[in-house]
């Protein structure tokens, strides 16, 4: 909890001052980049904002099932361009 609160983020839920406990799975769904054009590191944020509620989640006492996707854009023609 130390680093929850260092971070500055809000501390435990709670509910007419009973806190609420984290238990059980949490389960995380996060939609990867989808790449049009060149990489960059903008990129990273898809990867990292999940990591990071994955941390906090099992901190909090969670099993944490992470579920990514990733996809690749279908490649399109652009004038003046070869077609790979």
């Amino acid at each position: 909890m130390d680093q929850i609160e260092a971070a500055g983020l809000p501390g435990p839920m709670t509910l007419g001052g009973v806190t609420l406990p984290l238990v059980g799975r949490a389960r995380v769904y996060a939609c990867g980049i989808t790449p049009y054009d060149v990489t960059h590191v903008g990129h990273a944020a898809a990867f990292v904002w999940v990591d990071t509620l994955a941390r906090v989640l099992r901190d909090g006492g969670a099993e944490v099932i992470i579920c990514r996707s990733r996809r690749r854009a279908a490649r399109r023609r652009r004038p003046g361009r070869l077609a790979l």
